[in-house]
């Protein structure tokens, strides 16, 4: 209970911040394969942005239990963020789990504590993590946050990770953006214009044709630029699918994304869906999405 209270009081402190401390942003490739969880680490429910359109930041907040940091040798704390989509390709959220299959995932150190002149009292060390360099065609994907407690013997990392929830700790760009423009309140005319900036540097748009055949259904989107085409859903359940780039077949980039802002403008991108067993086709609005991403 009083964790939960804690927690609620630091979401309505923090989650507005646009004050942004330093963070080490480390890749390690020498992880242990064992996974440990514990409960003396934690992430707090949603996140936060920075206010601008030059330096894009996603910021999560985590706590560690503090009797059990300052016991610790050589412990350090953070979290682990990844595309929120990988979680579909492997079978647990850790940082060996998500690198073995060539998933880029960050492990976040925390440099600093914001509470650290009253931990002691308040039981817990409270940190952030902030995911930088986010660029344009991600703005609306969801990347999220797991904690960690890790502890390095020689040239191996051991970690022990707190729990997560898919829809708590997962947030994108885009989606804050949305839900702070509907409390201007809350901010000043600098920061709305801000928050508006973001907002419509996406554009969506739907397929300029859909054609079935009698086993086929397939969604063309005309002269793409720079966007990604999301794919939604369980897409195993339907036939196979062919993706082209002006009649070329081109393979998954990333996952459910198709980022197409490596071709070059003014094509035609189409989706091809067979039938399954069962005669099925996907329904066009359920399954997939055309964004172009302006320049900040």
């Amino acid at each position: 209970m009083i964790k939960t209270l804690k927690n609620k009081l630091i979401i309505l402190i923090l989650v507005v911040a646009v004050i942004f401390q330093a963070q080490s942003f480390l890749m390690h490739k020498n992880v242990s394969a064992q996974t440990v969880e514990t409960d003396k680490v934690w992430v707090l429910d949603g996140a936060s942005i920075k206010m601008s359109t030059k330096d894009l930041r996603l910021r999560f907040y985590g706590c560690v239990d503090y009797e059990y940091y300052v016991q610790s040798q050589n412990a350090e704390v953070g979290v682990i963020v990844t595309a929120t989509d990988y979680l579909d390709r492997v079978s647990d959220f850790t940082f060996s789990d998500l690198d073995d299959k060539n998933l880029r995932v960050v492990a976040i150190k925390a440099t600093s504590f914001t509470n650290q002149e009253t931990a002691s009292t308040d039981g817990y060390l409270a940190f952030n993590c902030d995911v930088t360099d986010i660029v344009p065609q991600n703005l609306d994907r969801e990347f999220i946050a797991r904690p960690f407690i890790r502890f390095r013997s020689g040239s191996e990392y051991t970690y022990e990770y707190g729990s997560y929830d898919i829809y708590k700790n997962s947030r994108s760009v885009y989606g804050l953006v949305q839900y702070w423009l509907d409390k201007p309140e809350n901010f000043s005319s600098n920061q709305i214009d801000t928050l508006e900036i973001l907002y419509y540097s996406v554009i969506e748009k739907s397929p300029d044709i859909t054609e079935y055949t009698d086993n086929t259904i397939t969604f063309s989107f005309k002269h793409v630029n720079r966007g990604v085409i999301k794919l939604y859903g369980n897409l195993s359940k339907y036939g196979n699918m062919t993706v082209k780039i002006d009649n070329v077949v081109i393979h998954p980039l990333s996952g459910a994304y198709y980022d197409i802002s490596k071709y070059s403008s003014g094509k035609t991108f189409s989706v091809t869906f067979e039938k399954n067993s069962q005669g099925e086709l996907p329904e066009t609005l359920k399954v997939i999405s055309y964004r172009e991403y302006r320049v900040l």
